[in-house]
């Protein structure tokens, strides 16, 4: 997968807070951390569509039948199979 270049601006008081946050947990550059904190938030996206959508297959929602434990159980271990390849992609492809 091939990287793009992206410009941003940032306020000089993020910049020197994420300059900070690179020299304590140890980041190569600053590109790094945004890197990071970008897969983070991919994956904690992913991951609330996924309990979302658990929750919902569940039963919590009303007007739905519950499932039997044994399908929740499959579900959930699909939704946990998704993501953990979805954020192996994501490493794989410098995100």
């Amino acid at each position: 997968m091939t990287n793009k270049l992206v410009h941003l601006r940032l306020p000089a008081l993020l910049i020197q807070k994420g300059k900070e946050v690179m020299e304590t947990a140890g980041y190569a550059n600053f590109q790094e951390l945004v890197k990071d904190a970008l897969r983070r938030m991919i994956e904690q996206a992913q991951r609330q569509r996924a309990l979302t959508k658990i929750a919902e297959l569940q039963g919590s929602v009303s007007e739905r039948s519950s499932l039997t434990k044994k399908k929740r159980e499959q579900v959930a271990r699909n939704f946990a199979k998704n993501l953990d390849s979805q954020s192996e992609l994501l490493r794989n492809a410098g995100l």
